[in-house]
């Protein structure tokens, strides 16, 4: 029997959220049972009642989810593995009929562990330009990555874009001592942070004056003044350079490090993230993601 977007329903134990319906309908490969229900438990858990403020939920206030892996063989990403169907971890898992994010220079996937770049040339242009009109806004936006393993020696770009103008920066970067972190959200310099041995690690804004490191837990407030939004695209395993946007030297410090989720929108109360870090732990145990 085929549902109503054409997918075999057979293969599905339950009755799934819309969302995964939707997900799975741009999906080319064919997830086990066990990865459909981790999809979904996801979606169920970010569609929460009143997980990000009363009356909203953690889905609404997203405006990008990349769940960076695939179901079969490793490959190179590709916007079209067939049936015009993107690799997995380019999809926009909360809104997945747009555009999928372009990889660059055979960027690849393996299966059931994410995505890693190689600090050179290898990068993924999101295509999401978040310029006030999305959930992430100038004095409310957040950022966070779970980088399953770093091998960083240096200060490399996990995620960002950079103003070529004003040289305002909205990136997360791991630094020297594989155990810091920097993050700037539309700033020209990072605040600076730690996540010790855990996997988390972004920023989130609520004001123009102030952001919140966020790794294992909810960082305190730092001084951190907001300018304009970039107009450039956000790059993952890197960033644009803020003295040349185009060309081969478009890249800026490439980060080698090894993905499993990037997830960008507004700003986050320490209640929200604890939700929303809870939700992506729970859906890297389940889809058994390192094993």
């Amino acid at each position: 029997m085929f549902g109503m977007f054409g997918f075999n329903t057979n293969r599905f134990s339950q009755l799934l959220d819309f969302s995964t319906r939707v997900f799975l309908e741009m999906v080319y490969e064919t997830p086990t049972q066990a990865d459909i229900d981790a999809y979904n438990a996801l979606f169920v858990a970010l569609k929460e009642p009143n997980s990000y403020a009363t009356g909203v939920t953690l889905f609404e206030k997203i405006d990008c989810l990349f769940l960076l892996q695939n179901h079969d063989s490793s490959h190179t990403l590709t916007t079209n593995r067939g049936s015009n169907k993107p690799s997995t971890a380019l999809i926009n898992a909360v809104n997945p009929m747009s555009t999928p994010a372009t990889p660059y220079n055979a960027i690849a996937c393996i299966r059931k562990a994410g995505v890693t770049g190689n600090a050179v040339d290898k990068y993924i242009d999101t295509l999401y330009a978040p310029s006030g009109t999305t959930n992430f806004k100038q004095n409310d936006a957040s950022m966070l990555l779970y980088v399953y393993s770093s091998t960083q020696g240096s200060n490399y770009i996990d995620t960002g874009r950079v103003n070529k103008n004003t040289d305002m920066r909205t990136q997360i970067t791991s630094n020297l001592d594989g155990a810091s972190m920097g993050a700037s959200l539309a700033n020209v310099s990072s605040i600076s942070g730690s996540f010790g041995s855990g996997k988390f690690r972004g920023i989130t804004r609520s004001s123009s004056t102030n952001a919140n490191i966020l790794a294992d837990g909810f960082g305190y407030s730092v001084a951190h003044e907001s300018g304009a939004l970039s107009t450039y695209n956000m790059y993952l395993f890197g960033r644009n350079r803020f003295d040349d946007i185009g060309g081969t030297s478009k890249l800026q410090s490439p980060s080698a490090n090894n993905i499993y989720i990037a997830c960008y929108g507004a700003g986050l109360s320490s209640t929200a993230y604890a939700k929303l870090q809870a939700a992506f732990s729970s859906y890297v145990t389940a889809m058994s993601l390192g094993k």
